[in-house]
Order: C-alpha cells, then structure tokens, then sequence
C-alpha cells in the first residue's frame, strides 16, 4: 500500500491550498466591500429621507424589470434560464405643491414583483430642493431590502476575513514545518 501523503498531486495540491484560500477570501471581501457600501450609502440616504425629507402618497404608474445588475445575481444566472433573477423599479406620480411630479426611486428596486403592484399607493420621500433627486419609498419591506443588502455585505466580509485567515494560517504552518525539516536536517548532520 502506497503512503498517499508522497503522491505529487496531493503535495501541489496542498502547496497551493493557502494561496488559494486567500485568493478567494480577498473575492469574498472585495464582494463584502461593495455590497456593504452599496447598502450602507443607500441607507443612510433613506436615513436622510426619513429625517428631514418631505413625503407625498404616490401611484405605482408602471414597473420596469430588468435582469438584476448584482454580481451575485448574475452568477446565479449564468448558464439556465431557470436562474434567471430579475429586479422590479416602480414608477410613482404624485402631486406636489400643485404640479405632477414622476418619481423613480432606483434604490428601492425591488427583487420581489409582487412587492410593487401598478395603481398601489405608495409614500413617496423626496428633498423638497430636488423632488426628483433620489427619492425614496418609505414602505417597511423597502427598508428591509436596504438592511438585508447590507447584511449580505456584512457576512460576505466575514467569509472573506475567515478564509484570508485560514490562508495565512496555512502558509504560516507550512513555513513552520519547513522550519521544523530544515532544523532536524540540520541536527542530523551535526
């Protein structure tokens, strides 16, 4: 019985094990990064909103859906139409200060379509400097699609800090047990 240890697959596989978690945990972090930044500034934007924002009871005139624009929904496209993820944008009219004014709130797309139904009554919150500016949908399940961005952010940095971590252990092990060889080797001949 041969010992699988000195097979040359398994020891190359095993030299760049490290580098690999690394390489992946920094994807996952960068990936963290942009959708924690993603979530966090439209937060705060909603934040904004809902402190110091005008609000107007609106109508879901129309809704446009097109494929999500995330990475991660983009990977699960990939391949099959059965992965097919798409996002839903409301367009919402209300009148305000006696004009009719459109109002598209791109960050409160939506991946649920029947989150946003056409005729609904929606609260609108807008700065009352520029209406149309960035407006926001002062819904509970609006917020919560905002948090939960955030939230995948969150976890992805974690899985990426978790598997950078791994890597450095992995390298810094290997380095140890090199040490270890090269000591004993070292020993021997003495």
């Amino acid at each position: 019985m041969s010992d699988t240890t000195n097979s040359p697959r398994l020891r190359l596989f095993l030299q760049r094990l490290p580098g690999s978690f690394i390489v992946v945990g920094l994807v996952l972090l960068i990936a963290g990064m942009l959708a924690s930044y993603a979530g966090s500034t439209a937060l705060i934007r909603d934040n904004e909103l809902r402190k110091s924002g005008a609000t107007v009871v609106g109508t879901v005139d129309s809704i446009e859906q097109h494929v999500a624009r995330s990475g991660i929904e983009k990977l699960r496209m990939k391949g099959s139409k059965r992965f097919d993820s798409y996002e839903f944008t409301p367009y919402v009219s209300a009148t305000v200060a006696g004009k009719s004014v459109s109002f598209i709130p791109r960050s409160y797309t939506t991946l649920h379509r029947d989150d946003y139904e056409i005729g609904q009554k929606v609260t609108i919150m807008y700065d009352p400097a520029d209406p149309q500016h960035d407006p926001g949908v002062k819904e509970d399940f609006a917020r919560s699609e905002i948090v939960g961005t955030t939230h995948t952010g969150v976890g992805f940095d974690i899985a990426g800090g978790a598997a950078v971590l791994a890597g450095l252990v992995l390298f810094a092990r290997r380095g140890l047990i090199r040490r270890r060889k090269n000591f004993e080797l070292e020993n021997r001949t003495a």
